[in-house]
């Protein structure tokens, strides 16, 4: 889920420099001042006499994992612009007077993207700029400026319905000194006139002095991080815009030591901010990094693209960044610029540190290319709201009631719904996965509402490397089901060869049974794995299993043992103890679970709730009664058993969870 807070987003875009190099003129400033001349484009602005449309919930297909915040300045089109992948855009710019009036409005309000992106579910935010620091100084630093500006910048917020608004100050010098109070008063004004409206701080990449960043941060509701302008014109060798690793500064050091404390406190602060444009220099000499002959200027993506193309893409190991180069037969051309796989290696960094999303500068830079869209999609794209966000419009509030109680209505425990009925097609009031919505869900949604936790996570296999042994052994450990498979496969690994349930990271089970006897199970047990051994879970509350099965189909029971362990959720929690299954309505033979129905559902993730109070209770090695001292025990094993097919079978699991109070 995105996380919901005001954004009054200032950009400092200091560049981000090598070690001894003075501070430059910033990406923004530089673009603005090429543009100064240029008009609005007329596709934003729209005829003048529409009324503002409110911001709509987002679409289905705007179930994004993380906050995509997207620069557009004036001088570009939003033809080509994806809205299902854009979580903000911010319209660059209105600019502001030392005194606190505001300038040139570069045409806002743009009635036509505001209500376009409104109608998409994006919020607008709007950028205002000041790039002369003698200007910014008496800004910030005087009172009456100061709530001057306050008040006029609302007012065209108002005015055109933004949803934040983007404050690009740019430029060293002592305002520095004044601009934590000058957000922190910013933002608390704001909040109290247009609630619910967003303040961010988009800040430097490199502290170079003046800034006190943990301090930036708390000031207001976020940081945006300018995460590019590493190289540039003042460069003295060609070399990559924005490094995720390499040399003194670069994107790994910018969010784990200039951000540092943030990044550990409160990485949702936090928006990593990067470049659709390179740099072109001609060089010495045809090698990466070769001293500079002169810059010619900043590119674009929609052209060096097809131009790597071209010439042959070449990659830097060190900084982890494409470039290309070609001789025009008397010198040497470089341009290094950034792709969808060195700006995967960036969104992966911020994914996994927690940060809130990512930023672009500056949208259109791609023109009607696909490939940086695709990257979005492929890794922030179609995640699930979070649970009692029915609406899923990124809030928990009693619209989501009003839908919940609809939709209990029509459901209930005797009458389950279809994956396609509009119920669960449109919204998400089925928060205990059983594919119903009844009382349960309600006493859910309630908790949630009130802020409760309500699951308990048990493992979704994040943070571990692909291979790692994490709650389940290899299938043929247990010596209750040795025999009823064959000596391979026989795999057990962290995998990342599927797209997983959520995050990065699934686990993969892979077996076959000797033959197709109806007797034939796996028990899957967590005894003695190398991460997460015997987890601690309730005795009487709903355990929920992710799982993909892309062929056959599986019989699938949830084996407890009775621990009675105190630990806390999750938690290694003993191995004594008899056990019990959950969800088994039989036994054949002696020893053979009949339980859940698990058909293949190619590509497709399914939900399995086991649920000690309405499911049926068999023993294993127990009475047939779930209990223990301390109403602990430990999910020992999942157990598969055949329908009638030998496999081999792979399924993948994740997001293993109990419902909590």
């Amino acid at each position: 889920m995105r996380h919901v807070f005001a954004l009054c987003v200032l950009i400092l875009a200091t560049a981000s420099l090598q070690a001894g190099e003075a501070e430059p003129i910033g990406l923004h400033q530089l673009d603005w001042e090429a543009h100064r001349d240029t008009p609005t484009s007329p596709d934003l602005l729209g005829s003048g006499d529409e009324p503002i449309l409110p911001l709509q919930p987002p679409a289905l297909r705007n179930n994004l994992c993380a906050t995509v915040f997207g620069y557009l300045p004036y001088w570009e089109s939003s033809t080509y612009l994806r809205w299902d992948l854009l979580s903000h855009i911010a319209c660059f710019s209105v600019e502001v007077n030392a005194n606190g009036s505001i300038g040139n409005t570069h045409g806002w309000p743009w009635t036509s993207l505001v209500n376009t992106a409104h109608a998409n579910g994006v919020k607008v935010i709007l950028v205002a700029t000041n790039f002369d620091t003698s200007s910014l100084l008496t800004l910030v630093s005087t009172p009456a400026y100061k709530n001057n500006f306050f008040v006029n910048i609302r007012n065209q917020m108002l005015a055109g319905g933004a949803d934040g608004v983007n404050i690009d100050f740019e430029g060293s010098g002592a305002w520095r000194n004044y601009i934590n109070t000058f957000m922190a008063e910013l933002t608390a004004y704001l909040h109290s006139e247009i609630p619910g409206c967003e303040v961010t701080f988009a800040g430097p990449a490199v502290n170079y002095g003046g800034w006190d960043l943990p301090g930036l941060a708390a000031s207001c509701d976020g940081v945006v991080i300018m995460g590019y302008a590493f190289w540039g014109s003042w460069s003295t060798t060609s070399g990559p815009n924005s490094p995720l690793t390499g040399g003194t500064y670069n994107i790994t050091n910018t969010v784990l030591t200039q951000y540092g404390a943030v990044t550990q406190s409160t990485p949702e602060k936090l928006i990593l901010a990067l470049p659709y444009y390179g740099h072109h220099w001609t060089t010495s000499t045809s090698a990466a990094r070769s001293s500079v002959i002169d810059f010619l200027g900043s590119t674009r993506f929609h052209n060096d693209e097809p131009n790597s193309a071209i010439y042959g893409l070449l990659w830097d190991s060190v900084s982890q960044t494409p470039w290309f180069r070609w001789n025009d037969g008397s010198k040497w051309h470089q341009v290094w610029f950034d792709n969808a796989q060195s700006l995967g290696l960036k969104h992966q960094l911020a994914q996994d540190h927690g940060l809130q999303g990512v930023g672009i500068w500056a949208l259109g830079y791609d023109g009607a290319r696909p490939e940086l869209w695709d990257e979005l999609e492929q890794r922030f794209a179609n995640c699930e709201p979070a649970p009692g966000d029915v609406n899923r419009d990124g809030v928990i509030d009693l619209e989501d009631y009003r839908i919940l109680g609809v939709c209990m209505s029509l459901s209930g425990p005797d009458r389950p719904f279809l994956p396609t009925h509009s119920c669960l097609a449109d919204f998400s009031p089925d928060l205990d996965g059983d594919m119903d919505v009844d009382l349960e869900d309600y006493r859910i949604f309630m908790r949630l509402l009130a802020g409760e936790p309500t699951t308990c996570l048990i493992s979704d296999f994040e943070g571990y490397a692909n291979g790692a042994e994490v709650v389940f052994i290899h299938p043929r450990f247990s010596g209750s089901t040795s025999a009823h498979l064959a000596d391979t496969p026989d795999v057990n690994e962290v995998t990342d060869e599927v797209v997983p349930f959520g995050g990065l990271k699934a686990y993969k089970l892979q077996w076959q049974f000797v033959d197709a006897a109806p007797e034939r199970w796996l028990r899957a047990t967590t005894h003695n794995a190398a991460h997460v051994p015997s987890p601690t879970i309730w005795l009487d509350r709903p355990i929920r299993v992710r799982l993909r099965l892309d062929s056959g189909s599986l019989r699938v029971s949830l084996g407890i043992r009775e621990t009675g362990t105190t630990a806390d959720i999750g938690q290694y929690g003993g191995t004594s103890g008899t056990i019990e299954w959950v969800g088994a309505t039989s036994k054949i033979g002696t020893s053979t679970p009949v339980g859940k129905l698990l058909t293949a559902n190619p590509g497709v993730w399914q939900t399995l709730v086991f649920d000690p109070a309405t499911d049926p209770i068999l023993g294993f090695t127990g009475d047939g009664v779930l209990s223990s001292a301390t109403n602990k025990g430990v999910l020992e094993h999942l157990a598969f058993t055949t329908t009638g097919g030998v496999g081999p079978f792979t399924v993948y699991l994740d997001n293993i969870e109990q419902l909590c109070d």
